[in-house]
């Protein structure tokens, strides 16, 4: 799903990482509730699950977009690390 998001020139491993982050975002809002919910006490409700969706999924899309610009120019300036630009 990644890859065809990303477009043509979408290697595995910057889809993999994609996979990953948006895992990670997930996952860290699932386990740091207990910190977040003392922080912003207002925060968690019944809904804020489905808004942290929202938020994820739109994000995600954003920089996702910004990964397909940068592979449709060549420019290696995102996805540093990657195997596209030698590091």
């Amino acid at each position: 799903m990644f890859k065809d998001l990303l477009g043509e020139g979408a290697t595995d491993d910057t889809a993999r990482d994609c996979l990953v982050s948006v895992s990670g975002q997930l996952l860290y809002h699932r386990f740091a509730r207990p910190v977040f919910s003392r922080l912003f006490p207002d925060y968690f409700t019944e809904k804020s699950h489905e808004k942290w969706a929202a938020h994820v999924f739109q994000f995600t899309l954003g920089g996702i977009a910004a990964y397909k610009r940068d592979l449709e120019t060549k420019d290696d300036s995102i996805g540093a690390g990657d195997e596209n630009n030698g590091n």
